[in-house]
C-alpha cells in the first residue's frame, strides 16, 4: 500500500466505524506481529490475524467466528432496505493500561510449587468439579479411619489433612483453581488420563516427560514439514487436512512449551530452598535450570496459540467472575510475577551479606528477556519491607533524640549501625540512582541531621558532632539536603576553631570572667543553632566569632598591663558583659578612675538582644520557604515528566487523555507561579538578614570595644 500502511488503515476504519478487521499477512504468526494485534486491541481496534496461504474454507470460518452465522435471507427479507443517513465519525476511546493482577501477584512466591493445589492433592488439571468433591468425601473418610494414603509421583510431597483439605476447597473458587492450573502441568491430548508425559510424571519418570514435551515443544520437526508442504502446491481438500493437522501441532507445541518453564521452574525453586544445594554442581544445575526455565517462560509469553488455548479454558469454566481480560491480566504481570521470586531469594541473601547469591539472582533476572523495567519494580516490591524496617528505625532514633537531647550523638550511632545491612542491600540490588535507593538515604541522612541539631544546640560540643555530620554527607543524596548538610559543616568549623582558641587562650591565661566558678557560660553568651536556613548560613557565626577573638585581645592586654605595672588582678573584664566587671586590687598600690555611666552600654546590650531576636526569626522564615520551595520544585519535576510523556505519546499517535493533559498543565503552571512568588520572596527576605546580621556584629564590636576602654 503506497501512500498507508495496513496498521494505519485499520485504526482508521476502527475511528470511523465500528468495524471489525482482519489482517491477511505471511507475519500471522509472527511473535511481534502478535504483539502490534495487542496493542491496536488495547486501543479499541477490534483485529485479528490470518496467516497466508490460507484455503476459502479458513477464510470463512474466521470471519464467520468473528461476525457470527450466516443469515439465510427470504423472499421477505430480499426486497432493499432503506438507505440508513450516514453516521457521524465517533473516535473511539484508547483502552486504559491493564492493571496489575494482584491475585497472581499474591500468589506467586517462592512457595508456589509447595503450595499448589493439584500438586498437593495428586489431582489433575482438567479433573472436574463431581471428582473433586468425590476426592473430599474420600479424604474425611481416610481421616476418620486413620489412613494417610495419596497416590504419588515425581513431585509428590509430604502433607497434612489440613492442607490438602484446605487445596481441594481453593480448587472450588474459579479464579483460584485458574492460577493453580496455570503453574501445574496440562494434558497435551486434551485428556490427562492417556497423556503420555502426565503419566510418566506420575511414575516418577520425569526425563521421559521432559523428552516428549521437548520433542513437540522445541524439535517440531512434523511441524515444519506440513508447513512446508502448505506452501507447495496441493489440492484443497489435502490443504484443509494439513491446516487442520498444523493446527492441533501447534496446539501441542503451545502446551508442551508451557510444561517445560514449568517443569525447569519448579526444578530450580526446589534447589534454591534445599539448605544442601549450595555445592558447586549444584549451583551449576540451578543456573541452569534458571534460564532454561525463563526462556521458556519467554517463549510462552509470545506464544500466542498458548494464550488462546488459556482463553478457550476460561470460557469452559463458565464463571461470570472469570472474562477473556482474566488472560490479558495474566500475560501482563506474569514477568513482575516470575521475576519477584527471583528478587525475595536476592534480597534474602544481601541481608545476611551473602552478596555472591545476590548477584547470581541479580544476574538471572538482566538474563530473563523480560526488560530492566520488570527487574527494577520486583526489586523495589521485594525491598519494601526493609524499606519499612528502615522508616521504623528511623522514627524511634528521632523521637528518642528529640525525648533527650544530650544522648543524641549515642542514638544517632546506633542508628548508623543497624541501618548497615539495610543500606548494603540498596546498594548492591539497586545501585546508585536509583529513586527507591536515594529515597532510603536520605531518610537516613535527613533523620540523623535532626537528632544532631538537637544535640549539638543542647550540648554545644562541637567537636562531637562534626564527625557524625560528615557521615550524614556522605549518605545523603539530594541536592538540598546535602546544601543543608554543607553549610553546617561549615558553622560547624567555626565552632570548633572557636573552641580551640578558647582553650589555648585558657591554658595561658587567667580564667575570663566571661564563665562562672563553675564553667558556665556568662549570661551574654547564648547557643547558636547550627542549622539556620539561609544559603549564606555560614554569616551566623560571625558574631561568636567577634566574641571569641575580643576575649583573647582583652587577656592579651590584661596580661601586658600585668607584666607593666606588677600590680596583681583578682579578676578580669567580661568583653560581653562589661556591667558585672568589679576591681580587687589593694588602694596601696594605684588608683583608678571612677567608673564611667553605663547607660550607652546597657542599650547597646538590648539593641543586641532585640536585633538577635529578630535575626532567629528571619532564619526561621527563611527555613519555612527553603523547605516550600524544595517540594515545589520536586511537584513542578514530576508534572513537567508526565507532561513530556504524555506528548510524546501524542506524537506517536497514541491517544492521550485530554483532560489528565489538562489538568496536569494547569497544576504545573500554577506550581511554576507559586514557586517563582516564593523565590522572590526568599530572595527579598535574604539581604534584610544580611543586613541586620551586618548591622549586629557592628554593635558587638562596639560593645566589646566600650567593654575594652572600660
Amino acid at each position: 500500500m503506497p501512500n498507508l500502511s495496513g496498521v494505519e488503515a485499520a485504526k482508521q476504519i476502527c475511528r470511523d466505524t465500528k468495524c471489525k478487521v482482519l489482517f491477511l499477512s505471511a507475519l500471522a504468526r509472527d511473535p511481534d506481529f502478535r504483539d502490534m494485534l495487542r496493542g491496536l486491541r488495547q486501543q479499541g481496534c477490534e483485529c485479528s490475524a490470518l496467516s497466508v496461504p490460507f484455503d476459502n474454507d479458513e477464510l470463512l470460518a474466521c470471519v464467520r467466528r468473528e461476525v457470527g452465522p450466516v443469515l439465510i435471507l427470504t423472499d421477505l427479507d430480499a426486497s432493499p432496505a432503506p438507505r440508513e443517513a450516514p453516521r457521524p465519525s465517533t473516535s473511539v476511546a484508547a483502552r486504559a493500561p491493564l492493571p496489575e493482577y494482584d491475585a497472581l501477584l499474591r500468589m506467586v512466591r517462592p512457595q508456589l510449587y509447595t503450595q499448589n493445589a493439584f500438586r498437593l492433592t495428586s489431582l489433575d488439571v482438567d479433573t472436574s468439579l463431581r471428582d473433586i468433591s468425590r476426592q473430599a468425601e474420600k479424604l474425611e473418610m481416610m481421616a476418620k479411619l486413620g489412613v494417610n494414603s495419596q497416590d504419588r509421583g515425581a513431585f509428590a510431597i509430604a502433607v497434612t489433612t489440613e492442607e490438602v483439605r484446605a487445596a481441594l476447597q481453593s480448587i472450588k473458587i474459579p479464579e483460584q483453581r485458574l492460577l493453580h492450573e496455570f503453574f501445574w502441568f496440562w494434558p497435551t491430548t486434551g485428556d490427562s488420563k492417556s497423556d503420555e508425559a502426565l503419566i510418566a510424571i506420575k511414575k516418577g519418570d520425569v526425563q521421559h516427560a521432559e523428552e516428549v514435551w521437548t520433542a513437540a515443544g522445541v524439535a517440531q520437526r512434523e511441524l515444519t514439514s506440513i508447513a512446508a508442504r502448505l506452501d507447495s502446491r496441493c489440492s484443497d481438500s489435502d490443504r484443509r487436512l494439513l491446516a487442520q493437522k498444523k493446527a492441533e501441532l501447534e496446539h501441542v507445541a503451545a502446551i508442551s512449551i508451557h510444561n517445560l518453564a514449568v517443569l525447569y521452574h519448579l526444578q530450580v525453586i526446589t534447589l534454591e530452598v534445599r539448605p544442601d544445594g549450595r555445592g558447586k554442581q549444584e549451583n551449576t544445575e540451578r543456573l541452569s535450570n534458571w534460564n532454561k526455565s525463563f526462556r521458556f517462560w519467554s517463549k510462552l509469553r509470545n506464544q500466542h496459540g498458548f494464550w488462546e488455548v488459556l482463553v478457550d479454558r476460561i470460557r469452559s469454566l463458565d464463571d461470570p467472575r472469570l472474562t477473556v481480560e482474566t488472560a490479558e491480566l495474566i500475560w501482563n504481570s506474569l514477568p513482575l510475577a516470575l521475576l519477584s521470586i527471583n528478587a525475595q531469594f536476592a534480597v534474602a541473601a544481601a541481608e545476611v551479606r551473602n552478596f555472591e547469591a545476590a548477584g547470581q539472582q541479580r544476574k538471572v533476572m538482566n538474563e530473563s528477556a523480560f526488560g530492566e523495567n520488570y527487574v527494577r519494580e520486583s526489586l523495589h516490591r521485594s525491598l519494601r519491607p526493609l524499606q519499612e524496617e528502615l522508616a521504623r528505625l528511623c522514627q524511634t532514633a528521632e523521637t528518642d533524640s528529640l525525648q533527650a537531647p544530650g544522648n543524641a550523638a549515642e542514638i544517632v550511632r546506633k542508628l548508623f549501625e543497624e541501618k548497615r545491612k539495610h543500606l548494603q542491600a540498596f546498594n548492591y540490588l539497586l545501585g546508585a540512582g536509583d529513586r527507591v535507593r536515594d529515597t532510603v538515604h536520605d531518610l537516613v541522612a535527613q533523620t540523623a541531621r535532626t537528632c544532631l541539631v538537637a544535640y549539638a544546640n543542647e550540648t554545644e560540643n562541637w567537636q562531637v558532632a562534626q564527625p557524625l555530620f560528615e557521615e550524614c554527607l556522605t549518605l545523603s543524596e539530594s541536592n538540598s539536603l546535602r546544601s543543608r548538610l554543607e553549610d553546617d559543616l561549615e558553622m560547624l568549623a567555626g565552632n570548633v576553631a572557636g573552641q580551640r582558641a578558647a582553650r589555648r587562650t585558657e591554658a595561658t591565661a587567667a580564667p575570663s570572667s566571661s564563665t562562672t566558678a563553675h564553667g558556665q557560660p556568662a549570661s551574654g553568651q547564648r547557643p547558636v543553632s547550627i542549622a539556620p536556613p539561609s544559603k549564606k548560613r555560614g554569616l551566623v557565626i560571625g558574631a561568636v566569632v567577634a566574641v571569641v577573638v575580643v576575649i583573647i585581645l582583652v587577656i592579651i592586654g590584661n596580661s601586658d598591663n600585668d607584666s607593666s605595672s606588677h600590680t596583681p588582678a583578682s579578676s578580669q573584664t567580661s568583653p560581653v558583659n562589661a556591667s558585672d566587671a568589679q576591681t580587687d586590687t589593694p588602694t596601696s598600690q594605684s588608683t583608678f578612675a571612677a567608673p564611667a555611666s553605663t547607660n550607652d552600654t546597657q542599650e547597646l546590650r538590648a539593641s543586641i538582644e532585640q536585633n538577635q531576636a529578630r535575626l532567629r526569626q528571619m532564619e526561621g522564615e527563611l527555613s519555612n520557604l527553603n523547605a516550600q520551595i524544595d517540594n515545589l520544585k520536586s511537584e513542578i519535576e514530576t508534572d513537567k515528566a508526565s507532561l513530556r510523556q504524555m506528548e510524546r505519546d501524542h506524537d506517536q499517535d497514541d491517544q492521550v487523555d485530554q483532560d489528565v493533559y489538562e489538568t496536569t498543565r494547569m497544576r504545573h503552571n500554577r506550581a511554576v507561579e507559586t514557586y517563582n512568588g516564593l523565590i522572590n520572596e526568599y530572595n527579598s527576605t535574604l539581604p534584610a538578614y544580611k543586613r541586620l546580621l551586618n548591622s549586629t556584629n557592628a554593635q558587638i564590636d562596639r560593645y566589646n570595644s566600650q567593654a575594652r576602654s572600660r
